[in-house]
């Protein structure tokens, strides 16, 4: 699964978390990243198409650099190979 989310719409991670409680799919742990915008503008979810696919494609790839990892709970987790 893939949302785009900006600051404001993501007041905590439990609310996040429970956004997903319908969801068919398990998960375990999610990848986060930031997307700057420009001119003081954030992106367009237009905007952030690209840069998603990108990041998903890195995870495919085993690329995680520059994405944070958190569990279930909101905790950070280190990968390593």
């Amino acid at each position: 699964m893939c949302v785009e989310k900006s600051v404001g719409e993501v007041p905590s991670f439990a609310s996040l978390a429970g956004e997903t409680a319908g969801i068919p799919q398990p998960w375990t742990i999610v990848f986060a990243a930031a997307l700057s915008g420009q001119n003081g503008m954030a992106p367009s979810s237009q905007d952030a198409m690209m840069p998603l696919q990108n990041m998903i494609d890195a995870i495919i790839a085993g690329d995680m650099g520059g994405m944070l990892v958190f569990d279930r709970d909101g905790d950070p987790v280190a990968l390593s190979a």
